[in-house]
């Protein structure tokens, strides 16, 4: 069995954190009509983190994809991105919302549940390249660079996808739009975990850990100067211009984020009290996410203050307080659905059923 990483599973509670907060704002206190400066800097590197760890954690060194372990994996990955997206989806779809499957199937959001989908078609991807792959001596230099030239190609033809009405109605059905974006960014952290010792010596150099940070927060400054989120961006140059903006900044956000945590892994060990909890919550994200949607709150009230204020502490504050009792509740339920195994195994992908 493969031991762990403490920081990384802290870093994946980090970044439910994160989306439970963009959450909570989107839907909680502005409805969709407002993007504050906080909320477009966590944006601006918070899903590609996500699916960043996501890739990391899929490389298992050693391990052959031959046909056995294609079919196991699908199969494994199908109960536990589609199972209980189809059965937490169906109920917020019919009973909190009050709309139909059509409405849920043929939006690429999900009404919030794409995350799982655009997971699993990244990892059919990743598991049908390491399986036809799997014969060469130099797989994983072959592999790395099939991925990455899926990822190049998926990301050129995002824009121009949209343009054609069949097409983008196939990409709203899967979600696909979303694999476009970041599936980028899930290669990028399958690489880094496949040459670890390589990949984390570069990382370690202090000019480009400054170089990281400048470029981050630079770029990120261009960005909400020249394409603000609360204005309408229109396919053409301009979208163009902002996606490229968008992918550098979260390469640098996710080697931000990544050193910091590698820097200071001890404050997020197992021995320390925020650490364990960090971690917990990083290993119980699929539950937090299936379950955050039902307690999301409606308090507009909070949303038309904080945009009359500006004042990004007291949102930060309001925010992620928020979040993180929705965080404990989401794990209390999870704890409650998962005394039974059948259930823990169906809807959260537990090992054992019986």
């Amino acid at each position: 069995m493969t031991k762990r990483i403490e920081y990384i599973d802290a870093l994946r509670g980090f970044t439910m954190i994160l989306v439970v907060f963009a959450h909570v704002e989107t839907f909680g206190f502005f409805h969709f009509s407002y993007s504050s400066f906080i909320g477009q800097l966590f944006q601006s590197f918070r899903m590609p983190l996500f699916f960043f760890i996501s890739g990391y954690i899929a490389y298992k060194a050693g391990k052959i994809w031959d046909g056995k372990a294609l079919g196991e994996g699908m199969l494994k990955k199908l109960k536990v991105q589609l199972v209980p997206t189809i059965f937490f989806g169906m109920i917020f779809t019919y009973v909190i919302t009050g709309l139909t499957f059509s409405v849920f199937i043929n939006q690429p959001e999900k009404l919030g549940y794409w995350f799982t989908i655009v997971l699993l078609e990244m990892f059919v991807i990743y598991y049908l390249v390491s399986y036809f792959c799997h014969w060469s001596k130099n797989r994983e230099a072959l592999i790395s660079i099939l991925l990455a030239l899926i990822a190049i190609l998926l990301f050129i033809v995002k824009v121009p996808f949209k343009t054609i009405p069949e097409l983008n109605n196939i990409g709203n059905i899967t979600s696909l739009h979303y694999t476009f974006s970041y599936f980028q960014f899930f290669v990028f952290g399958n690489i880094i975990s496949r040459y670890k010792e390589k990949s984390e010596a570069l990382l370690d150099n202090k000019y480009l850990s400054a170089l990281a940070i400048i470029l981050f927060f630079g770029v990120f400054a261009i960005k909400f100067k020249l394409f603000n989120a609360n204005d309408e961006i229109t396919i053409g140059s301009g979208k163009i211009i902002s996606t490229l903006l968008s992918a550098i900044c979260g390469y640098f956000g996710i080697i931000v984020t990544f050193n910091f945590f590698r820097k200071y892994e001890s404050l997020f060990s197992q021995e320390r009290a925020f650490g364990r909890n960090l971690q917990f919550v990083g290993r119980r994200t699929l539950d937090i996410y299936m379950l955050q949607y039902f307690l999301l709150p409606n308090i507009p009230g909070i949303g038309e203050f904080l945009k009359s204020s500006g004042n990004l502490v007291i949102e930060l504050f309001l925010g992620i307080g928020i979040s993180i009792l929705i965080i404990f509740v989401c794990l209390v339920i999870s704890n409650i659905l998962r005394e039974s195994k059948f259930l823990a195994y169906w809807l959260f992908g537990a090992k054992d059923k019986l």
